[in-house]
């Protein structure tokens, strides 16, 4: 034995206790005055179980086999090779048995309206759809391609599939029939984007283990968040090994118990020094251990 587990330390969060919460804080954020994308986008980043596209929207897995993000972690503004202007707000690196999903996650101010008083598109609609799909025909071409998949390690042993999600919008600003109509046509016109309002996020259970990163112009990833109910298992372990600051991370999430955060920082502290000290982990990777 050339590593040891702690089986009597300080418990994350249970999921029952911890969905309520978020769903709660959730619903606040959208009643409350003055707010913008902004905000929303760091309470996704602080919850990424909230975060849409674990299971490429029913593409992959199932409810036997839930699927994972590829290298355990849901990614905040990636950036995407050959474009500076703009990037999306979350990716998400989905696999199953078949395919290698690749969700790309676009979020604007819920206050946007759909259509104008003449029932026209709104502009600011038009723009982020313009802009998904700017990045579909960018990652279309095998260069850029190539280049994304390097960034961000993602392997190319099974097909590459990518899905685009527009979060817009709050359902009950689509008051009338006519302009429900005209909504659901245009979802229905939209092929490999998926369009959801607001209103339709909840927390994913299967994303419970999962915490936020960034990665840098030097393509170096930083933790953002980690959510309260997170549990070290060795497949998450070799996996997180290379995100930074993950302490950092731990202290400023919320929702932890002290005793919980210092634990979960100082066993990632324990396991990051094994992988690098060369300590062949296992054998069975999916064995939940701390």
């Amino acid at each position: 034995m050339t590593y040891e587990f702690v089986e009597d330390g300080p418990k994350a969060l249970s999921w029952d206790a911890y969905a309520p919460i978020v769903q709660r804080e959730w619903r606040e954020l959208l009643d409350r005055d003055g707010t913008g994308e902004s905000d929303f986008h760091e309470f996704l980043e602080r919850h990424p179980c909230m975060i849409p596209g674990c299971d490429a929207f029913t593409g992959a897995g199932g409810w036997d086999n839930p699927a994972g993000p590829v290298n355990g972690f849901v990614i905040s503004e990636p950036l995407l090779p050959g474009i500076s202007n703009r990037y999306p707000d979350f990716m998400r690196a989905p696999t199953d048995s078949q395919t290698q999903w690749v969700v790309l996650i676009e979020i604007e101010d819920p206050k946007k309206l759909w259509f104008t008083e003449n029932g026209q598109q709104r502009a600011e609609l038009t723009q982020a759809l313009d802009q998904i799909a700017q990045w579909r025909a960018h990652l279309k071409k095998p260069e850029n391609l190539l280049l994304f998949l390097r960034l961000y390690g993602i392997p190319t042993l099974r097909p590459i599939e990518f899905v685009f999600c527009l979060v817009y919008g709050r359902r009950r600003d689509v008051a009338s029939r006519a302009e429900r109509e005209k909504r659901n046509a245009l979802h229905n016109s939209l092929g490999d984007i998926k369009w959801m309002t607001y209103d339709r996020l909840r927390p994913d259970e299967d994303a419970r283990n999962f915490p936020c990163v960034k990665v840098s112009a030097a393509e170096r990833l930083t933790a953002v968040a980690f959510p309260p109910t997170t549990e070290i298992n060795l497949w998450s372990v070799r996996r997180w090994v290379e995100v930074n600051e993950k302490r950092k991370a731990i202290f400023a999430s919320p929702h932890f118990s002290e005793p919980r955060q210092k634990f979960l920082a100082d066993r990632l502290d324990y396991w990051d020094k094994i992988v690098a000290s060369g300590i062949t982990i296992g054998p069975d990777e999916y064995f939940k251990r701390e």
